[in-house]
């Protein structure tokens, strides 16, 4: 979606929102870092998914959307794509718990 940087979209996109950042490791060992407002976003990820999740971590969050780009932009170097990464599950699950 394009956002006019006036328009009240965007404005609403860039407020904080509270939630989980969480970490999903698929069993192929693809990492996926993203935000959610539930707990149980891995459910939904899963159905739609090719690979089975093997291990998940949400961590609770008054800016999940700030808290998903600091890791996405402290792991672009091992971005595969969008919002999955070649990193060990540990050391994202290490990063969002010292972030904030």
């Amino acid at each position: 979606m394009d956002y006019d940087y006036d328009d009240d979209a965007w404005i609403e996109y860039c407020q904080m929102v509270k939630g989980f950042a969480y970490v999903l490791e698929f069993e192929n060992g693809v990492i996926k870092i993203g935000m959610s407002k539930s707990e149980a976003r891995h459910k939904t990820i899963e159905r739609m998914s090719a690979s089975p999740i093997t291990r998940f971590f949400y961590k609770p969050t008054e800016d999940c959307r700030g808290l998903e780009r600091k890791a996405h932009d402290f792991f672009k170097e091992c971005r595969l794509r969008y919002e999955f990464f070649d990193v060990p599950f540990e050391s994202a699950v290490k990063f969002l718990k010292r972030a904030r």
